[in-house]
């Protein structure tokens, strides 16, 4: 397989999945055909993320970082969302009630977010100009306020500043956090406008486009889109509890979606390629 576009969905904590997705990636020998990446909220996050640093450094970087400061929710709040999270999924405690004690939660943040610790994790884990010298291009998918319109930002072409304000405004879920102004209008996260960042990469010289989401409900279900040979790559389990479940930054929680998104992974790139390569070290295979 050559000449690989690669596509990150978005879905918050649920990102974790793709970690295990590249690690799978590299392991088949298939990151150096990575030429361009598209990617949407979370997504672009793990895009930035991808030009700079080695999986098992991609890894590291979602095990540490400190995803309460960076999304502006208080640890308390985090802590209580998970406990309730946890008794709905042990059945202690029925969906109905539970959303209702999550919705209480929430009512006592005052909205919209400020998100000054993701200004504190820009600094400190990405570095503009490793992403401005890459040869593989990364765009950033986000949707224009008040409209239907997506707006794809090439990271590479973007100053420090400009690609901070990127994104920001691919993370901006409305209503949760202020939308962001670039270039004469407001941004925020393209979660209502698309299923996967594609187009972009339709324009490139990627033979195969391999899209990696966070709910296999957003699949597109399509083998060829003009003339790119499409590969999905989707949860077999639904990852977390709506938009609740993309705050549940618990360690064990995400060690889980990574090792779910590398069996899939496994799975579906063995049946691809034909091969029987040695299973990645991380991966459990099994026999569906």
């Amino acid at each position: 397989m050559r000449n690989i576009g690669l596509v990150l969905c978005g879905g918050g904590a649920k990102g974790a999945y793709q970690v295990g997705v590249i690690r799978v990636l590299e392991e088949f020998g298939l990151l150096d055909e990575v030429q361009a990446v598209a990617g949407a909220s979370i997504g672009g996050i793990n895009g930035a993320l991808f030009l700079q640093y080695t999986p098992d450094e991609i890894e590291e970087f979602w095990l540490r970082c400190p995803w309460s400061s960076v999304f502006s929710v208080s640890k308390e709040n985090m802590k209580r969302m998970n406990q309730i999270i946890d008794s709905m999924n042990r059945r202690q405690l029925s969906p109905f009630f539970g959303m209702m004690n999550l919705v209480g939660v929430a009512n006592t943040v005052d909205l919209p977010l400020k998100r000054t610790g993701f200004e504190k994790a820009f600094r400190y884990y990405l570095n503009p100009s490793l992403i401005q010298s890459s040869d593989i291009d990364l765009y950033v998918s986000c949707g224009r306020m008040k409209t239907t319109e997506r707006r794809f930002f090439k990271l590479n072409d973007l100053s420090s500043r400009e690609m901070k304000d990127a994104l920001l405004a691919t993370t901006a879920v409305p209503g949760l956090y202020e939308p962001v102004y670039i270039e004469g209008s407001y941004y925020v996260d393209p979660m209502k406008y698309e299923r996967a960042p594609v187009r972009p990469l339709l324009s490139t010289d990627c033979e195969t486009i391999i899209i990696v989401y966070l709910d296999s409900r957003s699949r597109i279900n399509q083998p060829m889109i003009e003339g790119k040979r499409i590969i999905e790559i989707f949860p077999t389990k639904e990852l977390g509890n709506g938009i609740y479940g993309s705050f549940d930054f618990r360690p064990s929680v995400l060690k889980y979606y990574m090792e779910l998104g590398s069996e899939d992974a496994y799975r579906i790139l063995y049946r691809v390629l034909r091969k029987n390569p040695k299973a990645p070290h991380r991966v459990k295979i099994t026999n569906n």
